[in-house]
């Protein structure tokens, strides 16, 4: 039997639709919410592993260049939470620069601070900073050589007036990342 009329959906059909498309939508919804989370967490990494990777970088490029020589601020001083060097690094144009590397305790945000300054003649005008890092909580040096020359290499906490430099150097930082960062292990090429 054909009805002229009843064309169209009842009102149940009509509800049971919209229900169904507001069941997917927030399906949907919350696919897109765990893709925007996902994708946060991905760009924080990535900036984290690019801070990372910049200061290693640094590291290498400062620390690796150190040279020895017979001034009288010429030494290298390496303490377990600071070191100090002189470098041939250009990165404020040609010279000896002395450099320490440290954490600035006075500050609050305890940022991992590389200071230069041209060697000769040491003046404060040519004192210039760089935040190599944030947030740290310990910094520990250690270093890898010989105190006498001939003897085995070990590790130890302090490099001081030892008339030569460490073959190697460990920096490690705890800046309350999860999990740990691996230390940064620095060659330093003019070292005998």
């Amino acid at each position: 039997m054909k009805r002229g009329g009843d064309s169209g959906f009842t009102l149940v059909e009509v509800l049971a639709g919209l229900a169904l498309a507001g069941v997917v939508s927030l399906i949907l919804l919350h696919g897109i919410r765990m893709a925007v989370a996902g994708l946060d967490r991905l760009s924080s990494t990535a900036e984290s592993l690019d801070q990372r990777r910049s200061l290693e970088t640094a590291l290498h490029r400062v620390l690796g260049s150190a040279v020895l020589l017979p001034l009288r601020d010429g030494g290298f001083d390496g303490k377990s939470d600071r070191i100090a060097f002189l470098t041939v690094a250009e990165d404020a144009g040609p010279g000896l620069y002395a450099v320490e590397i440290a954490v600035d305790n006075a500050r609050a945000d305890r940022p991992l601070v590389m200071s230069r300054r041209l060697a000769r003649p040491p003046t404060a005008a040519s004192r210039s900073e760089s935040v190599l890092a944030h947030g740290i909580r310990r910094l520990r040096i250690d270093y890898f050589g010989a105190a006498v020359p001939g003897e085995e290499p070990v590790w130890t906490e302090t490099w001081q007036g030892l008339g030569h430099l460490p073959r190697l150097v460990r920096i490690t930082i705890d800046s309350g990342a999860a999990p740990p960062v691996p230390s940064i292990l620095v060659r330093l090429w003019h070292a005998g």
